[in-house]
């Protein structure tokens, strides 16, 4: 692929789609925080397990947009820019 095709693709993507790409924000400090957080203690009066488990369940919802938006990049913009 031609690097100025491929410039003019990723520019009309960042205009296009900014609530996604700040959805895409958010879901990766999400996955990093979790990363960085695992071992740390829990406030004080919260239970650990039920933290832990809708902490897991927010990454794996991040993670799936992740890998979703990827798919949509690499399947739907390529065929929106030949239009």
């Amino acid at each position: 692929m031609d690097y100025k095709i491929f410039k003019n693709m990723l520019q009309l993507y960042i205009k296009k789609n900014q609530i996604l790409n700040l959805i895409l924000f958010v879901a990766v400090i999400t996955i990093v925080s979790y990363g960085v957080t695992y071992n740390t203690p829990v406030l004080k009066g919260l239970n650990v397990e039920i933290v832990n488990y809708f902490y897991e369940v927010l990454v794996n919802i991040s993670i799936g947009y992740v890998v979703s938006l990827i798919f949509y990049v690499l399947v739907v913009c390529p065929s929106q820019a030949k239009l």
